[in-house]
């Protein structure tokens, strides 16, 4: 473990070095310390690195609410490869991984993930929460197991 760990510190050391910032070299013992303790952190360089997002209305009885979905470019790990994601709940953010052989298919399965938190939420199951428009699905395929729950479009093309 504390080989990972020292791997993943001289990555961060090498990329914030790019940056150019002093505070980054902090962050970069922080996530050493946790890596340490089998916990992670997000890196400034994962934050500044989103790939793509999507945004969500969820309509709260009060007004609409944003939610923002995030995917953080992929990226190599001892096991393999991680694709982070984040879905903004309101109060409640979700945060989750897709972790795979290469990077590829650790992003597919992230958007599985997505998929799968987004499905299985009380937003969904309220009715109150679209992409473009209600009912049409949010655009995230699902694993096959849930497919009976996808609506509109994704029961479409991901059924």
């Amino acid at each position: 473990m504390k080989e990972t760990c020292e791997a993943q510190l001289d990555r961060d050391i090498f990329q914030y070095r790019m940056v150019g910032s002093c505070s980054c070299y902090e962050q970069a013992y922080q996530r050493y310390a946790a890596c340490l303790a089998r916990k992670y952190l997000y890196s400034i360089i994962e934050v500044i690195m989103d790939l793509l997002s999507r945004l969500l209305t969820y309509d709260s009885g009060n007004g609409e609410i944003t939610v923002e979905v995030r995917i953080a470019s992929p990226h190599r790990t001892a096991q393999g490869w991680s694709c982070a994601y984040q879905i903004a709940w309101p109060g409640a953010p979700r945060r989750g991984f897709g972790h795979g052989v290469d990077a590829m298919q650790a992003m597919l399965l992230a958007f599985h993930a997505i998929g799968t938190d987004i499905y299985t939420s009380d937003y969904h199951r309220s009715g109150r929460l679209r992409w473009e428009q209600a009912g049409q699905g949010y655009g995230f395929p699902v694993p096959p197991v849930i497919r009976g729950l996808l609506v509109g479009d994704d029961a479409r093309f991901f059924g």
